[in-house]
């Protein structure tokens, strides 16, 4: 953004595709002195500014944003109930990472030996590392020894027609 005008922030004012309408009503993408985004800009952007009459953001306990957020939480962590999944046969490995998991990683996709090699040399490097510590960023370590890094669908042979698809997967 030209002019020294940055916003404080995230950038919600200028980005590539705003019409030429709203270019010419504001060209910097943000309005007056208090250099806050304008409401239809930030609609344009996929954008919903909550704000009283005196231009102030609703983030209050109680409020519409942090009501919003609050419904979020609670469709994200109720139970699917849709009813639509697909059985369908994984391989997977189990939890856990250590130079014999990238190697079997790598078997599996049938990479070449210097691919393998780069990735294990990868891996030594990174298992040294420490994870930063950033300021005002809270959250639980990652334990990498929890998690599965490998699953894909069962190889099937190819079919002919479609007459041959498992009934299950062509009912979904």
């Amino acid at each position: 953004m030209g002019g020294g005008r940055d916003p404080p922030g995230p950038a919600l004012g200028r980005v590539p595709g705003l019409g030429a309408e709203e270019r010419r009503r504001d060209p910097e993408g943000w309005s007056g002195g208090n250099r806050r985004p304008r409401g239809d800009i930030a609609v344009e952007f996929g954008v919903s500014l909550a704000r009283d009459s005196r231009g102030d953001d609703f983030r209050e306990p109680g409020s519409v944003m942090s009501t919003a957020i609050q419904t979020v939480e609670e469709l994200a962590n109720q139970e699917y109930k849709y009813g639509f999944t697909t059985d369908v046969e994984t391989d997977s490995i189990p939890v856990g990472l250590n130079e014999e998991v990238v190697e079997l990683i790598s078997a599996k996709k049938q990479e070449p030996r210097w691919l393998l090699d780069w990735r294990l040399n990868a891996f030594r490097v990174w298992s040294k590392m420490t994870e930063p510590a950033w300021h005002n960023v809270r959250y639980p370590p990652v334990d990498y020894q929890a998690i599965s890094y490998y699953a894909a669908p069962k190889k099937k042979p190819k079919l002919e027609s479609l007459d041959e698809v498992d009934p299950e997967i062509r009912a979904t």
